[in-house]
């Protein structure tokens, strides 16, 4: 089976999305939590992130990828914002 991946920056002047394509679910997984890991990594010193569990954040949007096919990343997670998502990730 072939796993598709969108990712979408909303605040991307040119409006271009990324898609990778995956063989097997669990790379899509792995690919997805690296990514996550990285964003993370510049908020760390932030004051928000303060509060939060870095490993306990990736672990909430990758649960909530696994069960909506999508992610709309903030920086930390919260299932209610007020204001846009800084990356989507969407499953094809």
């Amino acid at each position: 089976m072939l796993y598709i991946l969108r990712g979408i920056d909303p605040f991307s002047i040119s409006k271009d999305s990324t898609i990778i394509r995956f063989k097997y679910h669990n790379e899509m997984i792995s690919y997805l939590e690296k990514w996550l890991d990285n964003k993370l990594e510049g908020y760390s010193n932030s004051i928000t992130m303060n509060r939060f569990i870095k490993k306990n954040e990736i672990d909430n949007y990758l649960n909530l990828f696994k069960k909506n096919n999508e992610i709309c990343f903030y920086g930390y997670y919260s299932l209610r914002h007020s204001e846009p998502c800084e990356y989507v990730w969407e499953l094809l």
